[in-house]
């Protein structure tokens, strides 16, 4: 394989079609891992032998999310785009399962919370960092995560976009099982334990908040004296907000244009070419 370039290929382990996407150096979802990726899925839900799928990173990681220069290059728009990848796997008629180790953020994140089930390492970093870049999580994550680990847990963690470990989240709808070995492995073994073909999608899992009114005024109180004038937090917010408030295509549709207006907003523009330049220094 690979490593310095861009792509995805398919192992078979009896029944199940293993994926492995590899984008160096930390498997970014750029546009060409993005068609790798589509095309052996496709492949992989159209094989009839192919009782299950296995989602798994090369290297150090599951996927760091986005590669952040299609932002402004406008390449993220590119087919197949990350919701192209999220539909294929929602709409696959077999268990499409990631298998986690190292890290799965922000985009990676939400190509994680996609799939059927999760296993991870349970050293593995989940986050949801696009705050930091005056972004938010703009493939469908503030609207699934909310439903995978509450409302409450779910906003902190877009918010603050502190890493935190796979171990953290045992016993929600984010992490279906820790693995004591090899993460591929105990997915196989996953999917031989399976009682027959449930397929479960934290779109469809029901979300409901007490008290959201008063709760969703005061975290805006809150990000307006902690962050003033950052529109990425307040936005967040409001995503969330529909996440309780509308059906999930809706809420979705809502992220979609909160997630457009931040990415060409001067501000997220600023702090993304910061990020890059911090990267650059951090090379010399």
């Amino acid at each position: 394989m690979d490593t310095q370039g861009s792509g995805a290929a398919t192992t078979r382990q009896g029944p199940v079609a293993v994926i492995r996407f590899h984008h160096w150096p930390v498997n970014a979802l750029g546009h060409a891992m993005r068609v790798a990726v589509h095309v052996e899925l496709t492949k992989a839900v159209a094989d009839t032998t192919v009782r299950a799928v296995v989602l798994a990173g090369a290297g150090r990681g599951f996927c760091a999310g986005a590669q952040i220069t299609e932002f402004a290059s406008g390449e993220i728009a590119a087919t197949p785009t990350a919701h192209d990848i999220w539909a294929l796997i929602e709409a696959s008629p077999k268990p499409v399962i990631a298998a986690i180790h190292g890290y799965a953020l922000g985009g990676g994140l939400e190509f994680a919370m996609a799939c059927h089930y999760r296993i991870a390492q349970p050293d593995a970093k989940l986050a949801a960092p696009e705050v930091h870049l005056g972004l938010l999580p703009g493939a469908g994550g503030t609207q699934r995560l909310a439903r995978a680990v509450g409302v409450e847990r779910a906003l902190k963690m877009m918010l603050s976009g502190e890493r935190a470990p796979a171990s953290g989240f045992a016993g929600t709808a984010l992490i279906d099982g820790l693995a004591t070995g090899d993460v591929v492995d105990e997915a196989l073994r996953f999917f031989g334990n399976l009682q027959g073909f449930h397929l479960p999608r934290l779109r469809d899992r029901a979300l409901s908040f007490s008290g959201r009114e008063a709760f969703f005024d005061a975290e805006r109180a809150r990000v307006a004296t902690s962050s003033p004038g950052m529109l990425a937090p307040p936005a967040i917010i409001r995503c969330v907000e529909a996440a309780v408030n509308l059906p999930f295509e809706e809420g979705l549709r809502f992220e979609r244009e909160r997630f457009q207006e931040l990415v060409n907003n001067s501000q997220s523009m600023a702090l993304r070419d910061a990020f890059f330049a911090e990267r650059q220094a951090a090379r010399r």
